[in-house]
């Protein structure tokens, strides 16, 4: 089950780090170069707490 927000600003993080682009564009020339950016997975299932849901938001990308 994907997560729901009702915050704007963790509703606009989620969609941006839901596009596989952004998370790639995202991520520092000096790190790219030692990963593989051909294959990612983003999981927006959410793996925080309920005490911390309020304050904090997670999205969770695999490279393979």
């Amino acid at each position: 089950m994907a997560k729901t927000t009702t915050s704007p600003h963790d509703a606009c993080f989620m969609s941006f780090f839901s596009r596989e682009e952004f998370v790639r564009d995202f991520i520092p020339e000096e790190i790219k170069k030692h990963l593989d950016l051909t294959v990612i997975e983003i999981d927006m299932e959410g793996y925080l707490s309920e005490e911390f849901k309020e304050f904090y938001s997670d999205v969770v990308v695999k490279l393979s």
